[in-house]
């Protein structure tokens, strides 16, 4: 899966249509907001909207992931046609981001896999197989052959599967998540991309 942003403004009829390779969604924000500060007195709860100039964009900055979305959450609805509904008449005409993720293809549109991926998947599909063949079979055990069979495949199977969800290739992206995650020391702050020597 990849992630994208998508920018765009609530529409009259609050329907916006997604890019043709969304597949799921992540996060719908707004972006560019007047930020509220809400203070208590002895007159009670007081909202007052912060200048423009001192408020700082919620749009995400250069340094952050991009599902990040620092904006505030905004309800809607999903349709059939790759669309959805913005269910806040409050947003009309105002920017909002949507963070969607899609399956990488091929040239020929298919999805793309690597090898090791190719491999999980060929070992699941055995798995699957054998658990039916068992099934249709005259009794639990229809054949030792096919049951110890399916004992070594599920084992496999379960290997490849967590195989293939390790990057191939890591970069020095994935080196400081997973830096950030595992280690902390003097020159690495969390949340900040540490500069490696090559």
């Amino acid at each position: 899966m990849e992630s994208y942003r998508y920018f765009t403004k609530v529409p009259d009829d609050f329907i916006i249509e997604l890019p043709k390779n969304a597949e799921f969604i992540d996060s719908v924000t707004s972006v560019g907001q007047k930020a509220v500060v809400t203070t208590f007195d002895s007159g009670g709860q007081k909202d007052r909207h912060v200048p423009a100039a001192t408020v700082k964009s919620n749009i995400p900055d250069k340094n952050q992931s991009i599902q990040t979305s620092p904006g505030s959450s905004i309800n809607y609805t999903l349709l059939d046609n790759n669309s959805i509904q913005i269910t806040s008449a409050d947003l009309l005409n105002e920017d909002i981001m949507i963070v969607y993720r899609s399956v990488l293809l091929d040239k020929e549109g298919l999805p793309m896999l690597n090898d090791k991926e190719v491999e999980a998947i060929a070992a699941e599909v055995a798995r699957k197989y054998l658990t039916r063949k068992i099934f249709q079979g005259t009794g639990p055990t229809a054949n030792n052959a096919t049951v110890t069979m399916l004992q070594l495949i599920t084992s496999e199977a379960t290997r490849l599967m967590a195989a293939a969800k390790i990057d191939e290739n890591i970069t020095k992206d994935g080196l400081d998540k997973m830096l950030d995650v595992k280690t902390s020391w003097d020159r690495k702050v969390y949340n900040r991309r540490s500069k490696f020597v090559n």
